[in-house]
């Protein structure tokens, strides 16, 4: 609209989340449109600054006429006894980086990432479970289109992911997770030399 526009970036990437996001099972197409917006913000003469983190005394030296705060969401913090431990991660961790992957993975959170995360894992060969607070995947039809629920539920069957639902997660061990029932306070151990943790995210506006 013939506005002077400086985008900054405290990464070495554009995209943000959205990298994580397109990184798995249907979702690659978000990585096209995240080029889309760097062809765009070229086209249109965006000048774009990298690997620079804004603070509020720059903001105001900026002079600018409008600031616009978009700094994203972070995972949210869980913390439960053994959270601290080496083969504990935060799901989108592990997205670029299968290495750190054991045979037998336990995805805490059966949210929208939790259940992608999960059907990944076992596209790639492995043990899953899936370790869920509520009775339902992917919060249920008020958070997700129907057909991805649906859809979730297939892939949990055909690849036979261990779903624990009405569950909560008490505690990891160096093999295992440890969980109980939410209703009747029954207790398992899930065997485990990975856990992922996918209990959602949060707003990140702390320069707000």
């Amino acid at each position: 609209r013939g506005h002077e526009v400086i985008l900054y970036e405290k990464t070495d990437h554009l995209g943000g989340n959205l990298v994580y996001a397109g990184a798995t099972l249907y979702k690659h197409h978000i990585l096209e449109l995240v080029e889309w917006f760097k062809t765009e913000m070229n086209n249109n003469g965006v000048q774009v600054v990298m690997k620079h983190e804004m603070t509020a005394g720059e903001l105001e030296d900026q002079n600018a006429d409008v600031v616009f705060i978009a700094s994203g969401s972070k995972a949210r913090p869980f913390h439960i006894p053994g959270t601290e431990k080496d083969h504990v991660f935060y799901a989108h961790e592990v997205y670029y980086d299968q290495e750190k992957l054991g045979d037998k993975v336990t995805v805490i959170g059966g949210g929208q990432i939790g259940m992608e995360t999960a059907i990944w894992m076992a596209k790639l060969g492995k043990q899953v479970s899936v370790v869920e607070f509520t009775d339902q995947i992917m919060g249920g039809t008020k958070n997700t289109p129907i057909g991805d629920i649906e859809m979730a539920h297939l892939y949990t069957d055909y690849y036979d992911i261990h779903m624990y639902m009405n569950t909560k997660a008490s505690k990891i061990t160096e093999n295992s997770v440890e969980i109980e029932g939410v209703k009747d306070g029954s207790k398992e151990e899930i065997p485990a030399d990975t856990v992922l943790i996918a209990v959602g995210y949060e707003p990140v506006n702390d320069i707000y």
